[in-house]
């Protein structure tokens, strides 16, 4: 007659709970095949060109433990094939009699979670190829007493990462094996679903049908384009960059019939040019104490965000053999990423505590939220909450200022002896 409450029912706790952590690897596997090359080519008695390659192999595998499968509103997939699904009277495993329901004004089902051994645990192998090209002309050039060193050069690389995931699920076909037994006699490869029976019940028929390979692939490239003039008290050299990236998901991951983590095809680049100037000089030397101050300065001008200027001041005194003092202020800026500026919006699965609910290994609350309607006694139920991320256009670098002020003590007394000759304090 169906499974009757309360009788044939538990309450949910942190026993029943999967272990997942059996099935992770201490150690990810992978092998990496290489081969590098250089040549240099003298020119003149102060000119050389130089070139450089290298090709990289990586073949790799990461494993996760069986990939759940949630279903109705409460799943918070954000997937309409599961958070919408419709469980019929008329699919031969539904011990219940009549059609789960999980939406409108009938609703009946607030969450069925399963974690299907049957399917083995999710399996991701990489094959990731990287190629890297530089070469260049470098010399040096006396002009009075003083040496100058220049060198102009151009690199390219790319990198390129196909994956292949085994494990995992199509949510649209779940969908459909759970529903009524006509729309799904209506595919010929589909076969009904048992979703609710113990462990072994999904047969190799139903995981066949069911669970998909999904293969995603991504690229990064890299044009670089600098040169450099320097000597003993300046330096001065300029540099372009084009960077782009891309990302194509499996197509049943952009259809969203993926039951995994959702994402969409990503893309995009962009260029920079960068110019600096950087000075030492030697203000004071008497005998053994000598002071230099260095300064340094440097334009970005970005393509996405526009130009910054940073700049940085330092400085060397020196005390004889044994005492060295030394500080510097800086200013720096970090660029977003090919992803924080176009990645497309994707669900992440973010391990949180919930300092209102009780913890899922019992403990009690952190805060008491009873103003905000929590209940007492409301137990957490999932550690994972879906949070979605994306990259914004719009985005400006971070910035930062840095101090740093130390010395260095090397005393002449301890250099005979065992233990360190070296001091060396920073702030």
């Amino acid at each position: 007659n169906g499974p009757s409450y309360p009788s044939d029912f538990i309450p949910f706790g942190t026993a029943n709970r999967f272990n997942f952590s059996q099935f992770n690897l201490m150690l990810t596997p992978n092998e990496r095949k290489s081969v590098f090359g250089q040549a240099r080519f003298d020119l003149t008695e102060n000119t050389s060109w130089y070139v450089r390659a290298m090709y990289n192999q990586r073949e790799s595998l990461n494993q996760a433990a069986p990939e759940p499968i949630f279903l109705g509103p409460d799943a918070g997939t954000g997937n309409p094939y599961a958070d919408n699904i419709l469980i019929s009277a008329s699919n031969p495993f539904n011990p219940f009699g009549f059609d789960l329901i999980s939406s409108g004004p009938d609703a009946n089902l607030i969450l069925i979670g399963r974690r299907p051994i049957e399917g083995g645990p999710r399996q991701f192998f990489q094959d990731v190829d990287t190629w890297y090209f530089a070469t260049g002309i470098e010399g040096s050039v006396d002009l009075g007493d003083n040496r100058y060193f220049w060198d102009l050069n151009y690199l390219r690389t790319r990198n390129e990462a196909n994956q292949t995931n085994f494990g995992s699920y199509n949510i649209r076909r779940i969908n459909l094996a759970l529903g009524p037994i006509g729309n799904c006699n209506a595919d010929p490869q589909c076969v009904p679903l048992d979703i609710f029976s113990g462990p072994g019940s999904i047969t190799p028929a139903m995981l066949a049908y069911i669970q998909p390979v999904i293969r995603d692939y991504s690229e990064n490239n890299l044009q670089q384009v600098s040169g450099s003039f320097s000597g003993d008290l300046f330096a001065t050299g300029f540099e372009h960059r084009t960077v782009d990236g891309a990302y194509r998901p499996d197509a049943l991951t952009v259809a969203g019939e993926y039951n995994g983590v959702p994402s969409l095809p990503t893309s995009g680049e962009y260029d920079v040019d960068e110019y600096y100037v950087e000075f030492n000089a030697p203000i004071y030397s008497a005998g053994e104490t000598t002071l230099e101050v260095s300064a340094a300065a440097g334009y970005s001008d970005y393509s996405t965000f526009g130009g910054e200027t940073t700049g940085k001041v330092g400085f060397r005194w020196q005390f004889g053999d044994q005492f060295l003092f030394r500080g510097t202020y800086a200013q720096g800026f970090r660029a977003p990423s090919i992803g924080e500026l176009f990645g497309s919006a994707a669900r992440f699965d973010a391990t949180l505590d919930d300092p209102c609910l009780i913890g899922l290994d019992g403990s009690p609350p952190e805060a008491d939220c009873s103003a905000f309607g929590v209940p007492a006694g409301a137990q957490q139920a999932n550690s994972q909450i879906s949070v979605t991320t994306g990259g914004n256009p719009n985005l400006d670098p971070e910035e930062s200022d840095s101090y740093s002020l130390g010395f260095v003590f090397s005393p002449e007394f301890a250099s005979q002896t065992s233990w360190s000759e070296r001091l060396d304090f920073e702030f």
